[in-house]
């Protein structure tokens, strides 16, 4: 895998599903302030690998870089902000979207924010830098590698992952 989407976002974070993950959830639902609001609720989401969300501390315009394997150590050591995740794809598909969509819920997604991707269980890795604006969300760079395993990773997060 190698592409890259822009991703325009209103809200404060990114989250990313395989569509058997959100089938619950019904047209214009206010999913966000029900069920994904405290800390708790995110982390669980996380930790299972379902709504993987996490904190982009802005809103503003994203360049998501998507990737296979692992980034090199260097890379990571050089990096302002790193984070681990994991997410469970069935259905061969990765959706990303705004937090925000959370609030309004549709199931229609423009194309270029959905993947193709191999059935499995995924680590994912998220690295950015600041901007060279040092404003967040200003065509800010975000890594997310992609690395297939055998079985679901352990994630323990009791908060939500920050970009931060």
């Amino acid at each position: 895998m190698n592409k890259d989407i822009n991703l325009e976002i209103d809200g404060l974070g990114i989250i990313l599903y395989s569509p058997f993950s959100v089938a619950h959830i019904k047209e214009e639902e206010d999913y966000l302030t029900k069920n994904y609001m405290s800390a708790e609720q995110v982390a669980d989401h996380v930790n299972r690998g379902t709504i993987v969300g996490f904190s982009t501390g802005s809103p503003g315009n994203y360049m998501l870089r998507l990737r296979d394997g692992y980034p090199d150590e260097k890379t990571l050591d050089e990096s302002d902000y790193v984070l681990r995740l994991a997410i469970e794809i069935r259905d061969h598909k990765l959706c990303i979207r705004d937090l925000y969509d959370l609030m309004e819920w549709t199931t229609e997604l423009p194309g270029e924010q959905v993947i193709d991707l191999d059935n499995g269980c995924y680590n994912i890795t998220v690295f950015s830098n600041l901007p060279l604006s040092n404003i967040r969300g200003d065509q800010q760079g975000i890594y997310l590698y992609f690395n297939r395993l055998t079985e679901m990773p352990r994630i323990s997060y009791s908060g939500v992952p920050t970009l931060e």
